[in-house]
């Protein structure tokens, strides 16, 4: 996973809601079953492959406040995977037919787990900006 960030810049197609990020990681690995989420995060945090370790380094580096959003690398790909003709799950805030919106992550976001063009987990602390 390349945890490099290029210009803090990733697309979402429909609304954002900042969601703390130890609820999210718990929520994508207890709920969804996307266990990958532990070891790519460890990875990226240097931290060892536990969800229990993995939260309290995103709480020690981010902060309690950190929030975590997934974001597409390009404006095509969210659109392809998430907009109305997209082969991804067509969520209930999904914004039919809306062009992807460009969103500018702080300096300190990092990505935890990388699923390509499908989207990256970002963490952060800080607010994002829409373009």
């Amino acid at each position: 996973m390349d945890t490099t960030i290029q210009h803090n810049i990733g697309f979402r197609v429909g609304e954002i809601t900042e969601s703390n990020a130890a609820a999210v990681v718990a929520f994508e690995v207890n709920d969804l079953g996307n266990t990958h989420i532990v070891e790519e995060a460890a990875n990226a945090l240097h931290t060892p492959p536990s969800l229990e370790a993995v939260i309290k380094e995103i709480i020690a580096q981010f902060g309690r406040n950190a929030k975590a959003v997934w974001l597409c690398p390009k404006r095509k790909d969210a659109e392809h995977y998430y907009g109305d003709q997209g082969e991804g799950v067509n969520y209930s805030r999904h914004d039919s037919g809306a062009r992807a919106s460009k969103i500018l992550l702080p300096d300190n976001a990092k990505i935890i787990s990388d699923l390509g063009a499908q989207g990256k987990l970002w963490v952060y602390s800080g607010e994002l900006a829409w373009q």
